[in-house]
């Protein structure tokens, strides 16, 4: 079991409070550069590339999932993980900023909040 960060934004660069919510949800966490996609993708494309991310994620034996990129992309592998039975997620942050220290950086973050399963969201709750 292990929680797949499937984004741009490598976990080590996440606030603290994000690092572990997602360590309560799945464990460890692994990351899977999303995909560029371009805008003149066709359909069968961000298809195609989509279940390769969720072959690679599937084979490395994970159950949770934070799927942060391209829209039309995020929603194809969102449905392609769903199907596998996965937990899907996506981080709610505040709108404001915060100064969080890390080691001798200080780096101006948007406070993260929780993770929101979007599974949830995909049928309608009784």
């Amino acid at each position: 079991m292990g929680f797949a960060n499937i984004s741009r934004h490598p976990a080590e660069k996440w606030p603290r409070a994000q690092i572990l919510a997602a360590a309560k949800i799945g464990g460890g966490i692994t990351d899977y550069e999303f995909p560029t996609i371009s805008p003149g993708a066709d359909d069968g494309y961000v298809w195609d590339k989509m279940q390769q991310v969720a072959d690679l994620v599937l084979r490395d034996g994970h159950e949770h999932a934070m799927v942060v990129g391209e829209y039309a992309a995020t929603i194809a592998l969102v449905q392609i993980l769903v199907d596998s039975n996965f937990r899907v997620w996506m981080p709610s942050f505040e709108n404001g900023h915060a100064i969080e220290e890390r080691g001798e950086q200080r780096l101006r973050t948007r406070p993260f909040v929780r993770f929101r399963e979007v599974t949830k969201f995909l049928r309608r709750q009784q």
